[in-house]
């Protein structure tokens, strides 16, 4: 193979050739900005995320609920019983995104304290706001998704 081809595949996939060596605080400093960028992202897509739901959600239980007081002379003759349950799931999502924004903010809070605490040399802390964070957003999914379908089975048997 070529030297020069070899060695463009080589960059190109991230290896380093021996003439390229880089110094460690070069490395570090590549992982420290990667790692920034991942970071950034990951928050960008949670907020988005909560976003959706909140909106999603929300927008569904206003819809219905218009749905059902425009068609209330057809009241007597449609079963609401999955429309209820759907409203259950998507106001459960709509709380669950509420104290996911609010156990966020408490999980970069403790964040801070928890980096102050190591530069001061005082050990390592457990951030358990953030894994509230995961677990209340794990749950908006669920109960939007819940939601979604329960309201999807309200509409099958109006037809």
């Amino acid at each position: 193979m070529n030297k020069r081809l070899f060695e463009r595949i080589a960059r190109k996939h991230g290896y380093r050739l021996s003439a390229q060596k880089k110094t460690r605080d070069e490395e570090q400093q590549r992982f420290n900005d990667e790692r920034r960028a991942a970071q950034e992202a990951n928050i960008k897509t949670a907020e988005q995320l909560d976003k959706s739901l909140l909106v999603l959600s929300s927008g569904a239980i206003g819809l219905s609920v218009t749905f059902m007081d425009k068609s209330w002379g057809l009241h007597d003759r449609i079963d609401s019983t999955f429309l209820k349950i759907s409203w259950v799931f998507f106001g459960l999502t709509i709380v669950m995104v509420i104290l996911s924004f609010w156990f966020s903010n408490m999980a970069f809070a403790k964040h801070i304290d928890i980096y102050e605490k190591q530069m001061r040399g005082e050990g390592l802390g457990w951030n358990y706001w953030k894994r509230l964070t995961t677990v209340v957003n794990i749950l908006a999914s669920v109960f939007f998704v819940a939601g979604v379908a329960v309201y999807a089975l309200f509409a099958w048997n109006l037809f």
